[in-house]
């Protein structure tokens, strides 16, 4: 509940990297598909931010996507520029290799990659 100035400007310090992630111009979207259980995913979206505001990473997009017709949830897009990824059984514990390995090193995690059947 806001009863002062000074609660209220606490809200707003806490939010602040939030609004950092929807400013300007995106290097990567981060969309996070709902599965048949929403909690798994909503700690995953949350694992991003979190992880992505450590990092002081503020050229990502955040979002929660549609739920995925894939059944290995939470699964994850990541989009670039020219190339979009997918990641499938995305814990909150795979987060930050995600991180490390495709917005930091550029580099796609093979060991989570959504590969399709043919």
């Amino acid at each position: 509940m806001i009863r002062t100035k000074k609660d209220l400007e606490k809200i707003r310090a806490s939010h602040v990297s939030l609004m950092k992630m929807r400013e300007g111009k995106k290097r990567f979207r981060i969309v996070v598909s709902l599965g048949e259980e929403n909690m798994p995913a909503k700690e995953t979206l949350n694992e991003f931010i979190k992880v992505l505001d450590e990092l002081k990473i503020y050229d990502c997009a955040v979002f929660f996507g549609p739920k995925s017709s894939i059944s290995e949830a939470p699964v994850v897009e990541i989009h670039g520029k020219n190339t979009s990824t997918t990641y499938i059984n995305v814990t909150k514990d795979i987060v930050p290799l995600i991180v490390k390995s495709h917005i930091v090193g550029e580099k796609v995690l093979d060991t989570h990659v959504y590969k399709e059947e043919k």
